[in-house]
C-alpha cells in the first residue's frame, strides 16, 4: 500500500473540520435562539448540530470534487497526480466509511447519502450494503444490492492505485454479501448470487445469472428475457354494456 502524503492528510482534516464547524455554527445561529427552554432543548440542539455538521462536510466534499474531479484510470505516485485521490480517501477513512458501515441509516436514507456522495442512481434503486467511491458508480432503475454487499471501484495492488467505474443496469439483483470489483459492468435484468465475487473488468450481459467465487455464468434469466420481449401487459378494456336499460 502506498503512503499518503502529509499535505493531503492535513488538507483533508482542515476541510472536514471546516465543514463540520460551519454546520454547527449554522444551527447555533438559526435554531438555538428559537427553541424554547425545556428538558429536551439540549438533546434537540445536539441532534440538529450532528445533522448539519454532516451536511456541512458533504457540501465541502462535493465542492472539493467539483474543483478537483476524480478521473478513471491509474493514479500516479507523485503528489501532483495523487493529491485529489488522497484527500478523497481521507474523507472516507475519517468519516464516510464509518457512517456507511455503522448500519445506523435505514436503506432509504442510505440512498440519499450515496447520491449526495456522487452516485448516479435510477428510480427505485437501493444499496443494502457498502459502496466505496460512489462517484464511480452508476445504477439504473429498480435495482437492489443485498445486505452486506460491497461495490468497490478502486483497485489497490501493492503501490498500484487505480479507479474504474462500476455500471449496473436496471432491474438487477445483487445478493447479500456479494462483492463487485472495479470496472465491472452488469446488464439489465441480471442476477448476481449471494456471496459471489465478480472480479475486476467482468462484463455480465443482459438477462444473465452469475454466481460463485469468482463469479461465473450460470444460466440465462429466461423469465426476465421473456418479459423484456413481450413488454408489460396492457390492461384490458372494460366491456361495453350492450344492453339498453329500459326506463
Amino acid at each position: 500500500m502506498r503512503k499518503l502524503h502529509p499535505l493531503s492528510i492535513a488538507i483533508a482534516l482542515v476541510l472536514i473540520c471546516l465543514g463540520a464547524l460551519s454546520g454547527i455554527l449554522l444551527i447555533a445561529w438559526a435554531a438555538a435562539p428559537w427553541l424554547p427552554s425545556s428538558d429536551f432543548r439540549g438533546l434537540i440542539l445536539t441532534a440538529l448540530a450532528g445533522v448539519t455538521a454532516l451536511a456541512g462536510v458533504l457540501a465541502v466534499y462535493r465542492l472539493f470534487l467539483a474543483i478537483f474531479p476524480l478521473e478513471a484510470g491509474e493514479v500516479g505516485d507523485n503528489l501532483s497526480a495523487s493529491f485529489r485521490y488522497e484527500v478523497h480517501q481521507m474523507f472516507y477513512l475519517m468519516l464516510f466509511t464509518q457512517l456507511v458501515r455503522s448500519n445506523l441509516l435505514p436503506v432509504p436514507l442510505l440512498r440519499v447519502l450515496q447520491v449526495a456522495l456522487g452516485a448516479r442512481m435510477g428510480e427505485n434503486s437501493y444499496f443494502g450494503g457498502v459502496v466505496y467511491d460512489p462517484s464511480f458508480v452508476e445504477v439504473g432503475s429498480d435495482t437492489l444490492t443485498g445486505d452486506g454487499s460491497l461495490l468497490t471501484p478502486h483497485m489497490i495492488e501493492g503501490k498500484r492505485l487505480a479507479y474504474y467505474p462500476i455500471k449496473i443496469g436496471s432491474n438487477v439483483t445483487i445478493g447479500a454479501r456479494a462483492i463487485i470489483l472495479a470496472g465491472v459492468t452488469i446488464g439489465n435484468n441480471s442476477i448476481v448470487g449471494t456471496g459471489s465475487v465478480v472480479t475486476k473488468g467482468t462484463v455480465i450481459g443482459d438477462n444473465e445469472i452469475w454466481a460463485g467465487t469468482p463469479a461465473k455464468f450460470i444460466k440465462k434469466n429466461l423469465a426476465a428475457a421473456a418479459a423484456a420481449k413481450t413488454g408489460p401487459e396492457r390492461p384490458k378494456s372494460p366491456r361495453r354494456n350492450q344492453e339498453v336499460e329500459m326506463l
